[in-house]
């Protein structure tokens, strides 16, 4: 169980949204 990667990328995903 890897949550803090999710963490991270689901993080990445959403700070990409919102600079695009």
């Amino acid at each position: 169980m890897e949550i803090r990667r999710l963490m991270a990328r689901v993080f990445t995903i959403l700070i990409l949204h919102i600079n695009f």
